[in-house]
């Protein structure tokens, strides 16, 4: 990617093409839907981030994740019931 093209974007400088956006976002890790849809956007930065991983996975990586954060996810919550009462 030319130096220029991302001045540009930064400086708000012309609307980028489609062929050099995505490739940009996929890149520097951001949830497509901040520069798309920003306003829908109410997620906590771990929220995201967890996202990202997860999306970043290819389909055998990401069956073999169910399991353990179900398993962690549980325990969690097991633990955060636990000091509540």
């Amino acid at each position: 990617m030319d130096v220029r093209t991302v001045l540009n974007i930064e400086n708000y400088k012309g609307n980028p093409k489609l062929e050099v956006l995505y490739p940009l976002i996929r890149s520097l890790k951001i949830d497509s839907r901040e520069v798309f849809y920003p306003e829908l956007l109410r997620d906590s930065p771990g929220l995201r981030r967890l996202r990202l991983l997860v999306e970043d996975c290819n389909e055998e990586e990401a069956l073999s994740l169910v399991p353990i954060i179900e398993s962690i996810l549980s325990a969690i919550r097991a633990s955060s019931a636990i000091n509540i009462k």
